[in-house]
């Protein structure tokens, strides 16, 4: 094969590759939902914020977000609507507040602050199903200082639970979505490309 031939082949290669790249940075659909809800009409979220951002405070932030998880599965898991699952929390804010504090004793020197309360969110994708920026209702598990990065995801409907040991599956979260909604789509239900989520992300 002349030399030629391979600088040929090569291009179409090339140019095979960086189409099927341009194909899944831009192809792929996903719906914004909630873009112009009102923060009663959104789902519940769950936030939890690291001491700082150094790799102890960020492992810890995140073991205490699947004990957060795993206490409140078995609670909510006959709930039905997102005003029932708010008003369980909130009458277990002093509970769930001294088990997150008994898990931290001995793995660090400061405390969890637990709140149910209305803040500013960025976007969640659910590989697919964008939760759009905005305020929303939910749980807020501070610790310490509160400084390091922090951590989100839809506490109800229990997409958390999806989420929960990097069990995420898509068709089930979409599953568990249309449980709750009876839909797959919500307010607002805009197109937005695959590159925002390559680029953002929890």
């Amino acid at each position: 094969m002349t030399k030629t031939k391979v600088f040929k082949w090569l291009a179409v290669a090339l140019i095979i590759l960086l189409s099927a790249l341009s194909f899944y940075i831009f192809g792929d659909d996903s719906q914004v939902l909630f873009a112009n809800a009102s923060a009663n009409e959104k789902p519940l979220r769950l936030h939890v914020l690291a001491n700082s951002d150094s790799t102890e405070d960020q492992q810890l932030k995140l073991q205490v977000r699947d004990f957060i998880i795993t206490l409140l599965k078995p609670q909510l898991a006959d709930i039905e609507n997102k005003e029932a699952a708010m008003n369980l929390i909130e009458a277990n804010i002093p509970q769930l507040t001294e088990a997150c504090n008994a898990f931290l004793n001995g793995k660090a020197d400061y405390q969890a602050t637990l709140a149910l309360e209305r803040a500013d969110f960025p976007e969640i994708n659910y590989d697919g199903m964008v939760f759009a920026s905005g305020e929303y209702d939910a749980l807020r598990i501070i610790l310490g200082e509160g400084e390091g990065k922090n951590w989100w995801c839809v506490l109800f409907p229990p997409l958390c639970f999806v989420d929960l040991a990097s069990e995420y599956d898509p068709d089930l979260a979409l599953s568990v979505w249309s449980s709750y909604t009876g839909e797959q789509s919500d307010n607002g239900v805009q197109i937005k490309w695959k590159l925002s989520e390559l680029f953002g992300g929890k």
